[in-house]
C-alpha cells in the first residue's frame, strides 16, 4: 500500500508494520530521510505518534531518493528480516532537512554544538520543543564553535539568567542560520 506524500517541507508518517506479513509493508516516496523505529512505547504501550516521540527510542535512518518507493520494513534499513520479529515498527519521512536549531540540552546538561547555542525558557505545553516560540521570552546566545561543547548554564552566557524561577533549555544552531557570530 502506498502512502500519499504531503508538501515538500513536512514530516509525515510513512507507514507501519502492525499486522502486516512479510512483503505487505506500506511504502512511500520520501525524497529525504526516512526514520524507522518503534510503533509503541515499550514501557507504557502507548502509541508513539510523532517523529519526536519515536526518537525517544533507538531509530534507524536511511536517505531516500524522491522518485523511489521505499518500504517501511527491516530490509529497507539494512536490518535482518527477523530483527525483533514480534515488534511493530513505523516510518516517518523528513522530506527536506531543515536548517533549524535542535534542542541540545536541558538546563545544567551538556550541549554538543559547533555553532551558536541559545539559552531559552522551556515551554510548558505540547509546543515546548519549538525553537521559534522561545523568542517570545528573553533569551541569551553564545558562539561555541571553538570548543564544540558547553554546559547549558548561566555561567556560559555571561551569568545571564534569561528568566528567574523557570526551567530553561539550550538549542544548537549548528549552521548559524538564525543568527551568525557577527549578529550575536
Amino acid at each position: 500500500m502506498a502512502v500519499a506524500s504531503p508538501s515538500w517541507d513536512s514530516v509525515f508518517s510513512c507507514g507501519n508494520t502492525e499486522g502486516k506479513a512479510d512483503g505487505e509493508s506500506e511504502s512511500c516516496k520520501c525524497g529525504g530521510v526516512m526514520h524507522y523505529g518503534l510503533l509503541k512505547n515499550p514501557i507504557s504501550g502507548a502509541d508513539l505518534s510523532t517523529l519526536q516521540d519515536m526518537r525517544l527510542f533507538k531509530t534507524v535512518e536511511t536517505k531516500t531518493a524522491k522518485s523511489v518507493w521505499t518500504s517501511c520494513e527491516n530490509k529497507s534499513f539494512g536490518l535482518p528480516k527477523d530483527f525483533m520479529a514480534d515488534t511493530d515498527f513505523q516510518c516517518f519521512c523528513e522530506r527536506k532537512p531543515k536548517p533549524v536549531p535542535t534542542l541540545c540540552a536541558d538546563y545544567g546538561g551538556k550541549c554538543l554544538c559547533s555553532g551558536l547555542v541559545f539559552q531559552m525558557v522551556k515551554g510548558s505545553s505540547a509546543d515546548e520543543y519549538n525553537f521559534f516560540k522561545g523568542f517570545n521570552e528573553p533569551y541569551a546566545v553564545n558562539n561555541v564553535n571553538a570548543t564544540s561543547s558547553m554546559k547549558c548554564s548561566k555561567k556560559n552566557f555571561e551569568d545571564v539568567n534569561v528568566k528567574t524561577g523557570v526551567d530553561k533549555v539550550c538549542w544548537c544552531d549548528e549552521k548559524q542560520k538564525q543568527m551568525n557570530a557577527a549578529t550575536v
